[in-house]
């Protein structure tokens, strides 16, 4: 038992050191609305959606910080980013229905329905609708990872954070904390590996190579 309980304690610590590393890496890039730079997009990355088909509160969450930017002028377009989970609704779509609802053109939305993870949105965002420099809307405990992600790859990325939804709803953020460990570990064998992603685009792209 107490080689399993040191085992343990070993693989915890070995998982912090990449959570961590990618905290402090990002730091630097994540800042507020106000003293971000201009950008081509907004990237939402998909989240968990209502039955009615609504967006879950990390996603409004998420939509809000976009909406933010588009009204300030920061960025050129907003990229709805999701996919469809088994039995569920399109969070693309739902993206989409927010978005214009709150005065966004459809035709500054760009819509991927292929971003499964964050290696894929920011993927796609990169070879599929050509975008270069981009600022990631998501929650304060999984923006460094995505940062990360999208600096590995060669772009202009910052990020914006949410954190109400970390006050709100605890319970479901302490979830999404312990998810972080293994996600950031995949992220590790993403930008290493950088495997393929699909190219196919639902929408022409508005920024050309």
């Amino acid at each position: 038992m107490k080689r399993l309980v040191q085992a343990a304690a070993v693989l915890g610590v070995v998982a912090m050191v990449p959570l961590l590393a990618s905290a402090a890496v990002s730091r630097r890039w994540t800042k507020p609305a106000e003293r971000l730079p201009q950008v081509q997009v907004a990237l939402v990355p998909g989240a968990y959606i209502k039955v009615d088909g609504s967006p879950g509160p990390h996603l409004a969450a998420r939509l809000e910080l976009a909406l933010e930017l588009w009204r300030a002028g920061r960025v050129r377009a907003i990229v709805a980013s999701g996919g469809f989970p088994p039995g569920g609704r399109s969070e693309p779509q739902s993206m989409l229905v927010w978005l214009t609802e709150h005065g966004v053109p459809a035709d500054k939305i760009i819509v991927d329905a292929h971003g499964n993870s964050t290696y894929e949105s920011v993927r796609r965002a990169q070879q599929v609708f050509g975008i270069e420099s981009m600022i990631i809307c998501s929650q304060n405990y999984t923006l460094p990872r995505a940062v990360v992600t999208a600096r590995w790859l060669g772009l202009d990325a910052w990020g914006l954070a949410d954190e109400t939804v970390l006050r709100d709803h605890p319970r479901t953020s302490r979830r999404g904390i312990v998810r972080e460990f293994g996600a950031t570990f995949k992220m590790l064998y993403d930008v290493i590996a950088r495997p393929t992603v699909r190219t196919d685009a639902l929408v022409a792209p508005l920024f050309e190579r």
